[in-house]
């Protein structure tokens, strides 16, 4: 005789476990790195081999963004000091604002086919 099932209790639901903000915030910043080599993998292909020369400044925004949104978050939450956060916060804007500027105007002329 085949063992009998006990009956589904409420009590007896499984629950996934949810991810932290932190988790999520970097599940996020993996999916932008992801599209970003994506892009540069299939500009490579279809343009016969082109490479897109000094745009690399433009990885450094996505991880500064990421570590300024959870400073902040951690900040909201109670759980870090306010001169540490203004520090991560500045430091991630400026690295921010460091990759926009060099890695933009590179971008634009590897795209317009400028030297």
């Amino acid at each position: 005789m085949p063992p009998q099932e006990l009956p589904h209790t409420p009590s007896q639901e499984e629950r996934p476990a949810s991810a932290s903000f932190e988790q999520r915030t970097a599940a996020w910043t993996g999916i932008v790195y992801m599209l970003c080599l994506m892009f540069v993998t299939c500009y490579s292909i279809y343009t016969g081999g082109k490479t897109l020369p000094g745009t690399f400044p433009l990885l450094l925004i996505p991880v500064a963004a990421a570590s300024v949104v959870i400073a902040v978050y951690r900040r909201c939450k109670g759980a870090a000091s306010l001169p540490l956060t203004l520090l991560v916060a500045a430091v991630g804007v400026a690295a921010m604002a460091l990759g926009l500027a060099t890695g933009v105007p590179a971008l634009i002329s590897a795209l317009t086919g400028g030297n």
